[in-house]
């Protein structure tokens, strides 16, 4: 129980971490966004320290309830899995896997969708500063009211994201290879062992800095959607953001 208890609270603090990176890059993103000095007040470090302040003075409590969410909804897809796992091994006969792909499916399809909710509320907890349930039912309905554009957001960031995984990790091996292959330090005969460990480093390395890219283009799509709601000579999206939103 000591170490269930213990990787319970290692995985709720990577959530909650997770939270505030969330909140922190939106919370920079909005500043740059609504920056009446064109967007360069944003671009300032500074504006990163204050938004881990200000999530951590003034949302801990959004955050860490949203962390919980997320860590319900983690723990519940790996139990699904294990369950289906342990469906497979047992044998079980047709009906009886059908009916359990049935209720997986459905609850895979719902802890996806609560992920979707929390990630999307840190965005509207930064821009907005609503407690968390507030939060989520504005992300909600931003998903509801704009299905297309939402859908094209998530499908663009995992794109990007996805690429620059690919780019920074051939880019990364392709030298570190070349580096070993060309001028080789002493005591190593062959370059594959250590490119191969190069390579994994850089898939974490490269994971880690494709993240805030990602939440970069979720917060930019819901700064849009609250300047829509200024009144129009308010409005400070550039013209090329909005003949992308009215070309989808």
């Amino acid at each position: 129980y000591a170490l269930a208890l213990l990787n319970l609270g290692l995985l709720w603090s990577l959530n909650f971490l997770q939270a505030l990176n969330n909140f922190t890059t939106s919370f920079v993103v909005n500043t740059w966004y609504f920056s009446p000095s064109g967007g360069e007040r944003g671009c300032d470090f500074k504006w990163t320290l204050r938004g881990i302040c200000v999530g951590i003075g003034r949302h801990a409590g959004s955050l860490a309830f949203g962390s919980s969410i997320m860590t319900v909804a983690k723990i519940l897809r790996v139990l699904i899995g294990w369950a289906a796992k342990k469906d497979h091994e047992a044998g079980a006969n047709p009906v009886q896997r059908c009916l359990r792909q049935v209720v997986n499916c459905i609850a895979v399809c719902f802890t996806t969708f609560v992920e979707h909710i929390s990630v999307n509320a840190y965005t509207e907890i930064a821009l907005r500063g609503l407690p968390f349930c507030l939060a989520a039912q504005k992300a909600l309905a931003i998903t509801v009211l704009h299905p297309v554009m939402s859908g094209t957001v998530v499908v663009v960031s995992r794109i990007v994201r996805l690429l620059g995984i690919v780019f920074v990790v051939v880019g990364t091996t392709c030298a570190f290879w070349a580096a070993l292959k060309y001028a080789p330090p002493q005591g190593i005969t062959t370059a594959a062992p250590p490119t191969v460990v190069a390579a994994l480093v850089s898939v974490v390395v490269a994971t880690s800095m494709m993240h805030p890219l990602v939440t970069v283009i979720r917060a930019t799509w819901h700064c849009y959607v609250l300047d829509q709601e200024r009144p129009r000579p308010q409005i400070r999206a550039s013209r090329s953001i909005e003949v992308l939103v009215a070309e989808q």
